[in-house]
């Protein structure tokens, strides 16, 4: 830890709310200047119907924050049309279409892989209880909301295959096309297994 004359401390609990507090006038000026303004702690998008809007709500975003001390984050920033697609919030936006954005989806992968970890001294059954499904639940429900039951479903797939992987070093089995029929998916499902591909076709199902 070093000590710091400014800022917030970054995943710190009392960030978001210290946020929300500083940047209420930003809050405030953008949606009375007719803007539609859709923010989250630090991250925000502006939406509107001409680039020129948009182009007057920067300058006025730019003004606001620099009237506060604060500047925008150029890396992160950007005037798209909506049917180009933009990530907000770890989702990707396209049109219509609301996906997980490929940096969140190769971290979920990453974090899959460090869980399933062919050498772990521990039995499936608790790498899949203790491990994976918290994992899987947390993801899951965040992201279900999306157009993701093909997605979940081949993540399903690619998880499984990670287990059995895993399987297959525990008992000592060469890699070979049984391994489905040793290890079936009704086997996963026996364990407990979160089905990443249930919880976004429940969430379609789920009444708005």
């Amino acid at each position: 830890m070093f000590p710091s004359l400014s800022g917030t401390p970054q995943g710190g609990v009392i960030s978001p709310l210290l946020a929300n507090i500083y940047l209420h006038r930003l809050d405030v000026e953008v949606r009375s200047a007719g803007f539609r303004l859709i923010r989250y702690a630090d991250d925000f998008v502006i939406l509107a119907d001409r680039r020129w809007k948009v182009e007057a709500a920067s300058a006025l975003v730019r003004a606001i924050l620099g009237d506060i001390g604060l500047d925008v984050a150029e890396a992160k920033s950007g005037i798209v049309a909506a049917k180009d697609g933009f990530e907000f919030l770890g989702f990707s936006f396209r049109g219509r279409f609301l996906r997980p954005s490929p940096s969140a989806l190769a971290r979920f992968k990453d974090r899959v892989r460090a869980q399933i970890r062919r050498q772990a001294p521990i039995s499936l059954s608790v790498m899949v209880e203790d491990q994976l499904n918290p994992l899987l639940r947390g993801w899951g429900n965040y992201y279900a909301m999306g157009h993701v039951v093909d997605l979940f479903t081949n993540l399903d797939g690619w998880i499984r295959m990670r287990l059995r992987s895993k399987a297959r070093q525990r008992y000592k089995c060469k890699n070979s096309p049984a391994d489905h029929r040793k290890w079936p998916n009704s086997f996963f499902d026996e364990l407990g297994l979160v089905r990443l591909e249930r919880m976004a076709r429940t969430h379609r199902l789920s009444p708005a």
